[in-house]
């Protein structure tokens, strides 16, 4: 289940006084908002006031749709320049933000933000907290969670689909960049443009499936990879197919569905249907003329001297 479709919270959480301090460290400020401890520069006071007051409202809601427990802390680190690497690895340059695997640590990157698939900071932040809840709740299982599940469960919880979604999957098709599931399990493509393909592959397919067989479908399947059971086996006893079936049936609906969308954003067709639009107007205006001459035609001046 969505976040969107729960009219209110599912429990009272961060109701705590929040308490600003300042940190030695890069001259950061320090807000505690039960669970979270968030840092950040000053200029950021506004951002951090506003993920504060959502998160304590929000993370209850992601918790009860995935079945996940709520860790007792999660460091949430706003920032403007990126940090080099992460876990030993080089971050993309794209990225707005991350939770390093195993942890219960957001980092959010604020001069990266307004780039698809996560356009405002709500987004990234609601984002990335589905990824420490997946962290949190299923330990060293989570390194057997698909990275498509997870993206897409995590975009879900995020925000809405939209137009741009669905150009970016339709593009990909037509592009090449439109990855089989199996090569998004472990890791996604760092360059840009093949990244944002996949996110918005993980993102339709998930919603395909909740579509297909209920909201509910990501915490059933996370429940029996608690429990211990394998994720294909998990995931075709929630939805009575297999990974390989399923992906199979949603691709066709895609191909169907958004295979319009490239040709009708086109350069050449949106130049075309500026002169169409601008002929039409001519036309009009050259009926309207004619019509008015015809009235005047119709009524004899008065015989005035």
């Amino acid at each position: 289940m969505s976040i969107r479709h729960l009219k209110a919270p599912a429990l009272a959480l961060g109701l705590a006084s929040m308490v600003f301090s300042q940190v030695g460290e890069e001259n950061l400020r320090e807000l505690v908002h039960p669970p979270f401890v968030f840092r950040f520069p000053e200029p950021m006071r506004a951002d951090v006031l506003h993920l504060a007051e959502r998160g304590g409202v929000l993370l209850p809601r992601i918790a009860l749709d995935l079945g996940a427990s709520i860790p007792r802390r999660i460091d949430v680190r706003l920032q403007t320049v990126p940090d080099p690497v992460r876990n030993g690895r080089a971050v993309p340059d794209w990225a707005a933000g991350f939770v390093p695997r195993g942890t219960t640590m957001i980092v959010i990157v604020r001069n990266r933000l307004g780039s698809y698939p996560l356009i405002e900071i709500e987004s990234v932040f609601l984002h990335e907290l589905t990824h420490v809840l997946f962290n949190f709740t299923l330990g060293s299982r989570s390194a057997q969670i698909p990275r498509w599940f997870e993206e897409g469960v995590a975009m879900l919880q995020s925000r809405r689909w939209g137009f741009r979604d669905a150009f970016v999957l339709s593009a990909s098709q037509f592009s090449g960049t439109n990855l089989p599931l199996e090569a998004l399990a472990t890791r996604f493509p760092s360059r840009q443009g093949a990244a944002r393909a996949a996110y918005a592959q993980s993102f339709s397919f998930m919603g395909y499936l909740t579509r297909k067989h209920g909201e509910e479908v990501p915490r059933r399947i996370l429940g029996r990879v608690r429990e211990g059971i394998d994720f294909p086996a998990a995931f075709h006893e929630v939805t009575g197919r297999g990974i390989a079936d399923a992906e199979r049936a949603w691709r066709e609906s895609v191909v169907w569905k958004y295979r319009w969308i490239p040709i009708l954003t086109s350069n050449g067709l949106l130049f075309s249907g500026i002169g169409i639009l601008f002929l039409l107007s001519y036309l009009r205006k050259k009926r309207q003329t004619r019509r008015t001459l015809e009235s005047w035609g119709r009524f004899d001046p008065p015989d005035l001297f």
